[in-house]
């Protein structure tokens, strides 16, 4: 298909790798000659789109971040952890980053995963109720996140990269 030319401006050609037409999106210059109505829309659109993104950003951030409990810091750098008691309290464990299934020392109630995050290989913990990662999954704390309570007692845990 040859490219289509409407006032001047290229509006799509071929790609050459679907064979479908592109289409491109409005350019600074293309903005510049609309009328005034429709510029001051599509600022407005921005400003919506923008407070929206933020609106969403500060929504996924964890509840427990906002009261993150002091037992949490407790947790080393770059380490997986594990706390007999909710909103890590009581005894502290760590487990090995990428070992596969393991069997916790004491029934847990809170894990944390302190590595960043950020780009790269992911670490995971996910919780398991049985013994050697059976039973009922309780959740999983990515790279950066935390499970102030689980929904019942871990008796292991999985760890992957």
């Amino acid at each position: 298909m040859d490219a289509a030319v409407r006032g001047g401006d290229r509006v799509g050609h071929d790609d050459p790798i679907k064979g479908a037409p592109m289409r491109r999106t409005l350019t600074r210059a293309a903005l510049a000659r609309l009328p005034a109505a429709t510029a001051v829309a599509a600022t407005v659109l921005a400003a919506t789109v923008l407070a929206a993104t933020a609106a969403t950003a500060l929504a996924s951030v964890p509840v427990a971040a906002a009261d993150s409990p002091h037992g949490l810091s407790k947790c080393p750098p770059n380490s997986l952890c594990g706390w007999s008691g909710p909103r890590f309290e009581g005894s502290l464990t760590t487990f090995r980053a990428g070992g596969g299934c393991q069997k916790a020392p004491f029934p847990l109630q809170s894990i944390a995963n302190s590595h960043p995050g950020g780009i790269g290989i992911d670490v995971i913990l996910s919780a398991y109720a049985g013994p050697d990662c059976t039973g009922a999954y309780l959740g999983t704390a990515y790279r950066g996140d935390y499970l102030p309570f689980l929904p019942q007692p871990a008796l292991s845990v999985h760890s992957a990269w």
